[in-house]
């Protein structure tokens, strides 16, 4: 008797921190996908900056042409 209340101590204690370390794992997977989203609105936002520059040397060029044919 006294073996099957160890073998249920042990499995308890096993399934507690079992169960503690997948919240720490839900926290951190949480974390992560918190700070991939953040890089990836700083990346979309970069590049809708780097076509808003390309778009204006482009209309710079062709007005730099167009004073060079005049």
């Amino acid at each position: 008797f006294l073996i099957m209340i160890i073998v249920a101590g042990i499995s308890f204690i096993a399934f507690r921190n079992k169960k503690k370390a997948n919240v720490e794992i839900a926290k951190q997977k949480l974390l992560v996908e918190t700070k991939q989203k953040e890089i990836l609105d700083s990346i979309r936002y970069a590049r809708r900056i780097q076509n808003a520059l390309i778009t204006q040397e482009s209309s710079f060029e062709r007005m730099l042409k167009k004073l060079r044919k005049n």
